[in-house]
């Protein structure tokens, strides 16, 4: 349904593709976040498996995509309430073989700029000895940036394709400190990211 949607206004372009069918069993997907429109661009990596994406709460209140987004079981984040149980909750997910996503920057970037990452997804993938898959999400910003969303009025701007940089997988190191392990993969994934950015 999110890529029957977008097919209508904009054209979406994976490159590197062909790295997803590489990745064994479940992993942590991550990409930078400009756009409401992000979570219609992840669902065009169809060689990906079935992913949770978590998002803020508040998306799942939004008409018919956030409920689809409910009903199909993705994660909801309340700011509220810490993201501990978003963790474990993801954690048990990739253990039962799901792959999950995140915005590690945590909201989306008004002026483009890649912030700094958030370590809840790389701790879920070291918890779980998973790689990270980087994506690199082009363009949504200027098709519809923060504050323009349609449901309070805003227009989707025209001229530009969406473009998906997929990004080889990034692997926990063995051994060492789990805070280490850690911020080695937040720094090699957002690397990965910012190399693709326009």
């Amino acid at each position: 349904w999110a890529t029957t949607t977008t097919d209508q206004f904009f054209t979406t372009r994976v490159e590197g593709g062909e790295k997803l069918a590489a990745v064994k069993g479940p992993a942590v997907y991550v990409a930078n976040h400009r756009s409401w429109l992000d979570i219609y661009a992840l669902f065009h990596l169809r060689d990906a498996p079935p992913l949770k994406i978590v998002a803020k709460s508040e998306i799942f209140r939004i008409p018919l995509c956030g409920w689809v987004m409910s009903l199909i079981g993705h994660v909801p984040y309340d700011r509220a309430k810490g993201g501990g149980p978003v963790l474990e909750r993801c954690v048990a997910l990739v253990e039962r073989g799901v792959s999950v996503f995140f915005f590690p920057e945590g909201t989306r970037s008004k002026d483009g700029v890649l912030k700094q990452f958030k370590p809840g997804a790389f701790v879920v993938a070291a918890r779980n000895g998973a790689p990270v898959v980087p994506v690199t999400i082009k363009h949504t910003g200027f098709l519809m940036p923060p504050g323009n969303e349609f449901w309070e009025g805003g227009r989707l701007r025209t001229g530009r394709d969406v473009v998906l940089v997929v990004h080889d997988p990034v692997y926990p190191r063995a051994g060492g400190d789990p805070k280490a392990v850690v911020a080695d993969l937040e720094v090699r994934c957002r690397a990965a990211i910012a190399s693709a950015l326009d």
